[in-house]
């Protein structure tokens, strides 16, 4: 069996599927810090066979189901963590069932990410088991995640990388929230073409760097959502929940206009933004967004001006919780309103 491909759909990140899904299987978000943690040897190389040495019953997420073990052999072009090998051989499951494990093709190029039990190799992680790499040299230095991470960036600026290489490489730097990865993120969205760069940029956001905020700002406005076809990917996905991330008051201006924007995935990731800003200068947009259509818009902007204006001088907070809104939404809104037209008089 070394020649035959050994692979299962699987979803690799929220927004990518692998071929044609089967019954959605929930996968675990790929943790690149924790992932490099636990491996105890981490390659770069190709698999050169792959046989199959049994199959029987394993537990498998405290259920016992018929897996294959298969055995692989992989060919080390460059290591990033551990003792430097030719060839290592790692042991693998692959259940008959589908329980979201990436499959592993015969001839599969990547980073793979290794443990070390009882002299023996086998997956750190059966739904993460290897990252794109680029097949020429790479030079990397540092810890085990630095070098991981000029992996990656070297597939993202390479050429001769196609656009689903290029986006699984952006969004498995979405955990590693390291200067690096930052710095390859800026990168990506300052130099990249849509959507790559709005990907990199809504990354950026989502940890609260808005040094890409223009770059993505005029996309907002017309269009969220993304599509990507490449390779056999289709990945859809929506850039405006990232918004939420955005903690910086410099974004505000930004974020005001973003608020006539039809998408109301945009505009309730605004008003959280506002809330988390927690600015003076944020009062304006949020008293604006409590006549917005969206019902969870207005509740975002009672929320964020009771985060500003605090305890009313009863002790109220007015900050209400997501029944109580629903319940009495009148009653918060002509709250803020009278506390807004008070604001007013008393300047």
């Amino acid at each position: 069996m070394s020649r035959k491909k050994i692979s299962l759909c699987a979803s690799l990140f929220l927004a990518i599927q692998i071929c044609e899904p089967v019954k959605a299987t929930p996968v675990p978000g790929i943790d690149l810090p924790q992932l490099t943690s636990d491996a105890s040897l981490i390659v770069v190389g190709q698999v050169i066979s792959i046989r199959e040495e049994n199959r029987e019953r394993h537990e498998i997420g405290g259920t016992f189901m018929l897996a294959r073990e298969l055995s692989a052999i992989l060919r080390v072009d460059r290591t990033l963590k551990g003792e430097p090998k030719a060839e290592v051989t790692f042991k693998f499951l692959m259940p008959d069932l589908s329980v979201g494990y990436r499959g592993i093709d015969n001839d599969q190029f990547g980073i793979f990410f290794l443990l070390s039990k009882s002299e023996e190799l086998s997956l750190a992680s059966p739904y993460h088991p290897f990252l794109v790499a680029r097949r020429d040299g790479c030079l990397t230095e540092g810890s085990g995640l630095a070098r991981v991470i000029s992996e990656l960036s070297c597939v993202i600026q390479s050429p001769n990388t196609s656009v689903r290489q290029r986006y699984e490489a952006i969004r498995a730097l979405e955990s590693a929230r390291t200067p690096e990865s930052t710095a390859v993120l800026q990168k990506a969205a300052r130099e990249h073409v849509a959507p790559l760069n709005h990907i990199g940029a809504s990354i950026l956001l989502a940890r609260n760097d808005v040094s890409a905020l223009a770059i993505v700002e005029d996309a907002w406005m017309r269009s969220s959502s993304f599509v990507i076809n490449s390779e056999g990917m289709r990945s859809e996905g929506h850039l405006g929940h990232s918004i939420e991330g955005i903690k910086d008051s410099s974004a505000i201006p930004s974020l005001t206009r973003l608020f006539v924007s039809e998408d109301v995935i945009v505009r309730r990731g605004v008003v959280r933004a506002l809330r988390n800003i927690k600015a003076e200068t944020a009062i304006k947009p949020l008293a604006g967004a409590l006549d917005d259509s969206d019902w969870e818009v207005r509740w975002g902007a009672v929320m964020g001006l009771a985060a500003i204006a605090g305890p009313d001088k009863d002790g109220n907070s007015w900050y209400p919780a997501y029944d109580a809104f629903k319940e009495n939404e009148r009653l918060y809104l002509d709250h803020w309103r009278e506390w807004l037209q008070q604001r007013m008089r008393n300047r």
